[in-house]
């Protein structure tokens, strides 16, 4: 992680002594509109994944799996759903069920792969109003 940051803003400094200062201001201006929001919502998702983690939302899920006798693989839709539901964001809940269930899934001695699979298909589990997908549903014209 490091490494690439010496390398961004070496290039940032020699790319501005040679292409001058506007035009390197003027790529990131316009990288940082595409990437910025990827970016964002995929550190959002992360990290509120590792917040409930570390409340011990992780600890009682596990519980809850043994108690239930619900495949594993199973929590992992249904979480990534739920949140889908919750917060609109499709990529925020893979990320976060994901998060959640993986370190679960290796103590149980499950493929942490597979919970990724089964996190993406929750995810499209519902199309709700908070869902950007859902504009996009209602305003793309029919081909």
């Amino acid at each position: 992680m490091q490494i690439r940051l010496i390398n961004f803003l070496l290039d940032v400094f020699f790319r501005g002594k040679t292409d001058g200062g506007e035009k390197v201001l003027k790529i990131m201006d316009i990288t940082l509109k595409d990437v910025g929001p990827i970016v964002f919502i995929t550190s959002a998702g992360g990290t509120l994944g590792f917040v409930l983690k570390a409340f011990g939302t992780g600890a009682s899920l596990a519980q809850m799996v043994i108690d239930i006798g619900m495949p594993f693989i199973l929590v992992s839709f249904v979480i990534s759903g739920l949140l889908k539901i919750v917060q609109g964001s499709g990529a925020i809940a893979v990320t976060t069920a994901a998060t959640l269930c993986a370190s679960i899934a290796s103590s149980l001695g499950m493929n942490p792969i597979l919970i990724l699979l089964a996190s993406g298909p929750g995810a499209k589990f519902r199309c709700y109003v908070n869902d950007p997908y859902f504009e996009y549903i209602q305003y793309t014209p029919s081909l």
